[in-house]
């Protein structure tokens, strides 16, 4: 009996998260106040954080995003533009992030094709979307994504509404649901290009998530980045901070119980 626990618990370990989690450490901010019910505040306080995080010494990335890795997301369902949906209402649904220009790099997620978010993506800027491999696998099995159109959160209300977005880039995977997971079609969209509503909506329910790689042992950097955070906010406080191991070593804490 403890053999196949052992067995269990030691190829978990050795799966492949599709992003780094050494050195890296996340922190939550809210973001639920009036100040920040439309796009442009958010954005602004996303560019002065990043640009006073990267000025401390030892931290080498940050990305901000609306959902962490392995602690839960969110899911959309979106068409791909001029493909027949046959009996469906709209063509399928994939998981769903809302992130910084960085967010890739902060994690080390590989770009497969095509390029990644620029801090130009904004709100002036023509809608985009980045998509990872298992959702082109599945859903363009023998076309080019890069050549498509997606639209994200068709019917969905006022809040979602929007736009198609280009299709500019494919990411590898990332197991968001633990390593005991295998990975889900996921869809990455500019938080600088989240419809006002949606935005409104997105700060009610949940926190700005920043992610922060470092040199060094990120827990030895959380006051400077705190304080950082703080400056760019205009005082707002941060929360659950945790080491990026840590949130891993979270997901597979009953198999380790168990062996």
């Amino acid at each position: 009996g403890a053999a196949p626990l052992i067995r269990t618990f030691l190829k978990l370990q050795a799966v492949d998260l599709g992003f780094t989690t050494h050195n890296v450490i996340s922190m939550a901010m809210s973001v639920s106040g009036d100040r920040f019910q439309k796009t442009a505040p958010v954005t602004q306080l996303i560019r002065d954080g990043t640009n006073r995080v990267l000025a401390v010494p030892g931290v080498t990335d940050v990305g901000v995003t609306n959902g962490l890795p392995m602690a839960g997301g969110f899911g959309m369902i979106f068409d791909i533009v001029g493909r027949p949906k046959g009996n469906s209402p709209f063509t399928g649904g994939a998981g769903f992030y809302s992130i910084s220009w960085r967010y890739f790099n902060a994690l080390k997620i590989p770009l497969l094709r095509g390029r990644e978010f620029t801090e130009q993506d904004d709100g002036t800027a023509p809608g985009v979307v980045i998509i990872n491999q298992a959702m082109a696998r599945h859903y363009w099995p023998k076309g080019d994504p890069l050549k498509d159109r997606i639209q994200i959160g068709p019917g969905g209300g006022p809040a979602f509404a929007e736009g198609p977005r280009q299709v500019v880039g494919i990411v590898g995977d990332t197991h968001d649901g633990g390593p005991n997971r295998n990975p889900t079609p996921m869809m990455y969209i500019p938080l600088a290009q989240m419809p006002d509503l949606e935005t409104a909506l997105n700060s009610r329910v949940t926190p700005l998530w920043w992610i922060v790689r470092s040199q060094v042992d990120p827990r030895t950097l959380v006051a400077p980045i705190t304080a950082a955070l703080r400056d760019a906010s205009g005082g707002l406080p941060v929360a659950h901070i945790r080491t990026m191991d840590e949130i891993e070593a979270r997901n597979i804490a009953r198999q380790r119980f168990n062996m």
